[in-house]
């Protein structure tokens, strides 16, 4: 029975095809006059984990490539911010030599 092996393993590590396996063997086995409520109720479980698992990780990729977006709008923001530091730091320098100049020739 391979259905019960691969039921046995985490539900994020079976394959479609052996989802789709095991769901046609129980298949046969129940049609063959097999009670196997117990092993449609486990595979309906590990069925639904793989789903939650599967949407998790489709979350994760979203945030993350969200993050990644969020950094490159950062870097944007520290390169524009370090260019108006540095055009305010010339108007300073320029206002204060035009202070120094004006005090020497007042005096």
């Amino acid at each position: 029975m391979s259905c019960l092996v691969s039921l046995d393993k985490a539900p994020h590590s079976i394959s479609d095809t052996e989802l789709s396996n095991a769901r046609s063997e129980l298949i046969d086995l129940t049609e063959a006059g097999f009670k196997l409520d117990w092993l449609k109720t486990k595979l309906d479980e590990v069925s639904l984990e793989r789903k939650k698992a599967n949407a998790n990780v489709s979350y994760v990729l979203e945030l993350e490539e969200h993050i990644k977006n969020l950094k490159v709008e950062l870097n944007k923001e520290k390169v524009k911010s370090a260019a108006n530091f540095l055009s305010l730091e010339q108007e300073v320098s320029a206002l204060k030599y035009e202070l120094n100049k004006d005090a020497r020739s007042s005096t």
